[in-house]
């Protein structure tokens, strides 16, 4: 409320000697402010009965017409309302609207309840409709939501989406969001704008940090990202990513497999047509962060003939035009030692006993050096292993036999197996199917099946059902 400036006195003139009359009630303000005046004479014409403000000043009496303002204050506070009358500033104040815009808001919007319309007041609707509609006019790119018209409408489209205020719809709607749940659900993947978060949708994402990683490497799809993903988890550095294709491809031939290289050739280049994805021209073309060295035929051929990764998975013979896969035995071959560790027999799985035995290990490493030949095999097992196993003497002669690795207190060894085989493309013997690692992981999810080798183990006898379709030399 406008703080009182003025002392009124209710008084009837019955005859003054001068009587300066003032047209205006406001220079009748402003001279009053100017001498300092304090109390004011609210009187009527003596003739007319028009109601008056007056006030007595070095020997003569000022007068003005009240124009019916019930203060000089309130006219005042009506002339910085913007009102254009008095009759139209008392009316206002009944309905609790403090300016004219307010006023003509209730009047256009058919508002004949005070506390809605107090309750959009408060919350910034009645002021923050005529910014909204002035904004989304001058930029085209802002949500429009044409079906709003007025302040009504937008409180009740903001109260409708769970908006707070208008201080919150207006920052939300200017990054493009028009329901907070919607903005609720892209700030929890980290992205805040709404034209991000439809990118997001639209490239099937679910993690706010891939469609990070993707974005900085202008990939647009969360199925693209793991064409990425896959080809770039494997450990052959300086590799262009036709050339991880390739070798990839080259990984997973079956033992002694011999390949023409017209099949082999017209394989990548099927493969690599999977890596193409529409420009939105129309045209089906590789992604920029898919780069090439292999760009003709004779390109594969030294490459085959001369890579040394490709090495690790057989040998071209450019006479006989013929690629051959290396023997199974030439493969590494890392073990999952904690679970074949606790792969209990079966008696003691029946009387529900499972104890950590570092005997089903030396087993199992014996079978795959032994039987199968294998030149490099490397157990790794979870760190407190040692500390639970019944035998621990055992140990020594494992070490003897293979290569032993403890991963590091408080870290899981399926980290570091999992590693392994993705970056050298190793057999992993193991009968954990990483479930859990699957819904985390793109590249174990689309990849650890097939390098992994189930295993059975009872008493001293163990099997192998993948590995019996090799031959044993």
């Amino acid at each position: 409320m406008e703080k009182k400036k003025f002392d009124y006195y209710q008084v009837i003139i019955r005859k003054a000697d001068q009587i300066l009359e003032m047209l205006s009630l406001d220079d009748f303000v402003r001279y009053a402010l100017a001498y300092q005046i304090k109390q004011v004479i609210k009187t009527k014409d003596f003739e007319t009965g028009v109601p008056l403000f007056a006030f007595s000043t070095k020997g003569a009496l000022y007068i003005c017409p009240s124009q019916g303002y019930e203060s000089l204050e309130d006219y005042q506070t009506a002339l910085e309302n913007k009102f254009p009358d008095a009759a139209t500033f008392y009316a206002a104040r009944e309905k609790n609207c403090s300016t004219y815009s307010e006023y003509e808001t209730l009047l256009s919007n058919n508002i004949t309840d005070t506390e809605l319309f107090d309750k959009m007041k408060k919350a910034g609707f009645i002021e923050g409709y005529a910014l909204f509609d002035s904004q989304r006019k001058q930029n085209e790119l802002l949500p429009q939501l044409p079906s709003i018209t007025n302040a009504k409408e937008l409180h009740h489209y903001a109260t409708e989406y769970l908006f707070e205020d208008f201080a919150q719809f207006k920052k939300l709607w200017e990054v493009g969001f028009t329901t907070v749940l919607e903005y609720q659900l892209a700030h929890e993947k980290g992205i805040n704008n709404a034209a991000e978060y439809s990118l997001f949708k639209a490239g099937k994402f679910t993690k706010g940090d891939d469609y990070k990683k993707a974005k900085g490497l202008e990939i647009k799809t969360f199925e693209e990202l793991k064409q990425y993903e896959n080809l770039h988890a494997g450990d052959y550095p300086k590799s262009s990513f036709d050339e991880l294709l390739l070798i990839n491809i080259l990984s997973k031939f079956e033992q002694h497999s011999k390949v023409t290289f017209d099949k082999l050739y017209d394989h990548f280049l099927k493969s690599e047509e999977k890596f193409r994805h529409d420009n939105c021209h129309g045209e089906l073309k590789l992604p920029k962060w898919y780069t090439k060295r292999l760009r003709k035929e004779s390109d594969v051929r030294e490459f085959l003939t001369a890579n040394d990764y490709v090495k690790l998975y057989g040998t071209f013979d450019a006479d006989k035009d013929l690629f051959e896969t290396i023997s199974i035995k030439r493969r590494k071959v890392v073990v999952d030692g904690s679970n074949v560790a606790y792969n209990s027999n079966f008696a003691d799985r029946k009387a529900g006993v499972f104890n950590a035995d570092l005997n089903n290990i030396l087993i199992l490493v014996k079978k795959l050096k032994e039987e199968y030949h294998f030149e490099h095999v490397h157990v790794i097992a979870d760190n407190n292993l040692i500390h639970k196993a019944k035998d621990k003497s055992v140990l020594s002669e494992i070490k003897t036999r293979c290569k032993f690795t403890e991963s590091p207190p408080g870290v899981q060894a399926d980290l570091y197996l999992i590693d392994q085989v993705k970056k050298q493309h190793c057999l992993l013997i193991t009968n954990d199917t990483f479930k859990d690692w699957k819904l985390t992981d793109r590249w174990v999810d689309d990849n650890i099946d097939f390098y992994r080798i189930k295993f059975v183990l009872n008493g001293e006898v163990v099997m192998l059902p993948y590995m019996d379709r090799f031959e044993k030399k």
